[in-house]
């Protein structure tokens, strides 16, 4: 590999903690996915009918930050024209209907005070259940108010009991305050749009899943108020599935509710072509800038290191969490360890290795802590995993031989191994001149590493 990896320029995503309020485009955008935000607001504007729409991904893909940077372009860049709504369906599950905190949010939004909407919304929220909306304070205190007085209204003595008989006996009266409630959000929405980001969809339990989107369907179908759904698709379809029981209506039922549906990009514009070329970009600019922040973490940019930690991300499919992840993970190593990462080359070896079982193979890095696996049998158990099928080929080959390179060492074999890899060499003579100088393997420096990752979490 020799340095490959070590000539590739990205912008730092860093390890930076910032507010919901405070996270922009402009403060990190690694993979140019403002120009996805941008595009997406145009074709609302334009009536282009693309919502509701779904933004997939898989974990780790950075859902919920490019929701938020893009409610943040919002308020800062289209404010005449929209007003955008955060929602994680996740939180607002424990209401228990969908309906409830998405009315919340829209009323403490766009409600213009004149009462109107506020007594329409109040209606519909009286009619599904008051106890189930109370959960929600402090979401929106004026319309909880307002349901209240209907509440006392209802339980009124001299007539409460006659109002409940007749509710009950015009059950479909809701679809009635319904159509009110969507030709009141209409109006209150025609000089500023709604943008509601629904985040999370995915991690809700199946029926709340299809809860959501039927309430989104049926309640808020109306102009100028527009969904956009973050979720991973694939786990959108298992929570149709289990409902319906059948893949061909999942998707069939998936593709009815939304009008447009694309995939959050994971790789910047000039990258396109290169499903891994990201990863590298990453990894280059983060090595770069914990090296520059922190003296003892110098040799992380050198290309040995580089090649290594670059390989094993790419090998196993790392996302940018991931990415993100396995750059904090050596950098609490070194802070912890500094003395042992900086000055002896296996150390290193270790500490990289240690990152990446931590991060990769998560159960691997837990059987070692409690002693039900050795650290050399966690990390070839991960080396032996099938690699990422968008890897390319020097990677599987440096990885292949690395498995080799520390499979001969831990197995105590005389014969080295015929390497056609300069890096993976350079591995085997470190691991083997640290067994001939202390008469052990540098197994100790992986459980020391784990350890202190675990209690770093």
């Amino acid at each position: 590999m020799n340095g490959q990896y070590g000539d590739i320029y990205a912008q730092n995503i860093g390890d930076v903690e910032m507010s919901d309020q405070t996270i922009t485009f402009s403060n990190r955008d690694e993979i140019d996915r403002k120009k996805m935000a941008e595009r997406i607001i145009e074709e609302i504007s334009n009536d282009n009918e693309i919502t509701p729409l779904l933004i997939h991904g898989r974990w780790g893909s950075g859902k919920t930050e490019f929701a938020h940077k893009m409610c943040n372009l919002i308020k800062d860049s289209y404010s005449e024209d929209f007003v955008p709504i955060y929602l994680s369906a996740h939180e607002a599950e424990r209401v228990g209907d969908p309906l409830l905190p998405l009315m919340a949010e829209i009323y403490k939004v766009i409600d213009k005070g004149d009462g109107d909407f506020l007594k329409k919304t109040s209606a519909v929220i009286t009619s599904i259940g008051f106890n189930a909306f109370k959960t929600f304070v402090p979401r929106a205190p004026q319309l909880i108010q307002a349901v209240t007085d209907i509440k006392q209204e209802l339980e009124n003595a001299e007539y409460g009991n006659a109002i409940i008989a007749d509710m009950i006996r015009n059950y479909a009266e809701r679809d009635v305050k319904a159509k009110a409630y969507k030709e009141a959000l209409a109006h209150a929405a025609q000089n500023k749009n709604v943008i509601v980001f629904l985040d999370e969809l995915d991690r809700c339990a199946p029926t709340f899943a299809l809860q959501t989107i039927e309430v989104i369907k049926h309640i808020f179908n109306t102009e100028g108020v527009h969904f956009i759904v973050l979720a991973d698709r694939e786990q959108l379809l298992e929570s149709i599935r289990h409902a319906y029981g059948c893949a061909e209506q999942a998707e069939t039922y998936l593709d009815k509710f939304f009008a447009y549906s694309t995939k959050l990009k994971e790789v910047a514009e000039d990258s396109m072509n290169d499903p891994v070329l990201h990863v590298k970009e990453v990894l280059d600019k983060e090595l770069n800038t914990l090296a520059e922040e922190n003296a003892s973490a110098e040799w992380v940019n050198q290309p040995l290191w580089k090649d290594i930690t670059t390989a094993l991300a790419i090998y196993s499919n790392a996302s940018l969490r991931q990415t993100e992840r396995l750059i904090k993970a050596l950098k609490i190593i070194i802070e912890k360890h500094e003395t042992k990462a900086k000055n002896r080359s296996a150390a290193k070896i270790m500490a990289i290795l240690a990152a990446w079982v931590f991060c990769f193979h998560r159960n691997g890095a837990e059987d070692c802590i409690d002693n039900r696996m050795g650290c050399w049998n966690a990390i070839r158990e991960g080396l032996n995993q099938p690699p990422n099928p968008s890897s390319d080929s020097n990677t599987r080959k440096f990885i292949n031989e690395l498995n080799r390179a520390i499979s001969s060492v831990a197995t105590d074999n005389s014969q080295a191994p015929n390497f056609m890899d300069r890096s993976a060499f350079d591995i085997y003579n470190i691991l083997t001149k640290y067994e001939r100088d202390y008469g052990c393997l540098p197994e100790s420096y992986v459980l020391d590493f784990l350890r202190t990752l675990f209690l770093h979490e």
